[in-house]
């Protein structure tokens, strides 16, 4: 069945190009889809009835597939104008994206004369399911020390050392320290301290916050790091939190 192939504003004539479509899926370490990324790579064919009539169609073509149409969409279309499959750009990540632009590797034959054979490759991501609660790492420690005595060791000038008892029982202690990386937003309900009816020791904990990094017109992986140190006059106990699920 012959289709139409769209993309914005600028559409081939009814089976002068074809699509080969596929789709690829990321997933974080719980082994959950985050992002899908369909590519179509385009093979088509332009015609005119001498050489300048092609350039000119060629021209449209080239035009056509302008890399700024981010935001727009392709489709193929029946001739009755059914949508077959549609590659969206507005409700992809920061639209789509034209990897390969109009391109021509074959000079063979009577290229150039009625007919013109060129490639376009064509991609776009997409988030899966809520991105702005989805992690990408999340790794957290855990680590005690106190609650029994703390002896001291004094060097006598002649025989062994002498040992003695400078605190009969020390103060509980722990350190909590993790990090994570949000998808799409920094993963601040991962903020939670291990022992919150402990005291924090010492000044008020540090949180990191990193810049997040730049794909396809959007702002993806936001880090965030923290770190906490409780003390108590009670056993702490806690182990740390899996990966969030």
């Amino acid at each position: 069945m012959a289709l139409t192939l769209k993309f914005g504003s600028y559409s081939h004539a009814l089976g002068e190009a074809s699509a080969r479509i596929n789709t690829s899926c990321q997933f974080d370490r719980s082994n959950r889809p985050i992002k899908l990324t369909t590519t179509w790579d385009i093979a088509a064919r332009a015609e005119g009835t001498d050489t300048d009539d092609l350039l000119t169609n060629l021209a449209k073509a080239v035009r056509g597939y302008d890399a700024r149409n981010q935001r727009v969409s392709a489709r193929l279309e029946t001739a009755g104008g059914v949508i077959c499959h549609e590659l969206n750009g507005p409700r992809s990540i920061g639209g789509i994206r034209i990897e390969q632009p109009p391109s021509f590797p074959d000079a063979t034959g009577a290229q150039l004369t009625t007919y013109r054979d060129y490639s376009v490759r064509l991609a776009a991501d997409y988030f899966v399911g809520n991105p702005a609660r989805m992690v990408v790492s999340f790794n957290e420690t855990l680590s005690f020390e106190g609650g029994g005595p703390d002896r001291g060791m004094i060097e006598v000038t002649t025989g062994p050392p002498l040992d003695y008892l400078t605190i009969r029982q020390t103060a509980f202690r722990c350190a909590q320290s993790g990090n994570a990386v949000g998808f799409t937003a920094y993963p601040v309900w991962l903020l939670r301290p291990a022992f919150p009816i402990a005291f924090f020791e010492g000044r008020q904990p540090p949180v990191v916050y990193a810049a997040p990094e730049a794909e396809g017109g959007a702002d993806i992986n936001f880090g965030l790091s923290w770190s906490y140190r409780f003390v108590s006059n009670r056993p702490l106990a806690a182990l740390p939190r899996p990966f969030p699920r």
